[in-house]
């Protein structure tokens, strides 16, 4: 590559899995991710799957994975943690609002199974 690299036209990025789930929303330097409180029926926390922490793989398998529990949105800095290691989400509960409403957004627009949200 030559020259310096472009910046993204995007500003916000939504990361989804299963069926319109909505679980990761990256806006600007931050990431933030929502619980599935639909993982772990009629409790008030979330599985979240990693290998933080982890032994590593071997021969091109990956390590083992951990659970751990989310009960709230975590909120990270990608300029100054870019491993998702420090939530900081109530350090900047502006930011959280912020990603919050464009969680809102995007719902309304697509749906959203975690909130039992309708899209258009």
């Amino acid at each position: 590559m030559k020259g310096k690299p472009k910046a993204s036209p995007r500003e916000t990025f939504y990361f989804c899995y299963g069926k319109k789930k909505l679980q990761t929303i990256r806006n600007q330097g931050w990431k933030m991710y929502f619980p599935d409180f639909t993982i772990i029926y009629l409790k008030n926390y979330s599985l979240f799957i990693t290998l933080l922490d982890q032994p590593q793989g071997k021969d091109g398998m990956p390590g083992n994975p951990k659970s751990i529990k989310m009960e709230n949105p975590e909120l990270y800095d990608l300029k100054n943690d870019i491993g998702d290691q420090h939530n900081i989400a109530d350090q900047h509960p502006d930011i959280v609002q912020k990603i919050h409403q464009l969680a809102d957004e995007i719902r309304k627009k697509l749906g959203d199974k975690l909130t039992i949200v309708e899209g258009n």
